[in-house]
């Protein structure tokens, strides 16, 4: 099992949560200040080029997300053949072989505990 909370920990658990909420209302009022301003409808789609566009989000963040939303599909196109389908993503995803290799990797131990809140 895991590791006890300390009241520390309780505590930077609920600030971020707080600074999280506080972040996305902020984050929602200046796209829709800046859609007034240029006359645009708001749209999700808008929202996450908005993001993109103020290096919200990182085109190494959006490259990992990518060759974990692909890798599925690689692997089916490719019988099963890891090595296969990494040489796919790198040929559609500008990030090395060994990066992709890397991130599929650490997939489990780094990105899955994000999932459950920790």
């Amino acid at each position: 099992m895991g590791e006890a909370l300390t009241k520390e920990d309780v505590r930077r658990i609920k600030l971020q949560a707080q600074l999280n909420a506080e972040f996305r209302r902020v984050l929602a009022k200046k796209y829709r200040a800046e859609c007034r301003k240029s006359g645009e409808e708001p749209t999700l789609e808008g929202m996450i080029e908005y993001a993109e566009r103020f290096a919200l989000v990182r085109n190494t963040d959006i490259n990992r997300y990518m060759v974990f939303e692909k890798y599925p599909e690689a692997m089916y196109h490719t019988n099963g053949c890891r090595s296969k389908a990494v040489a796919y993503l790198e040929d559609v995803i500008p990030v090395s072989d060994r990066k992709i290799f890397g991130w599929l990797t650490n997939f489990r131990a780094r990105y899955m505990k994000y999932r459950h809140g920790r």
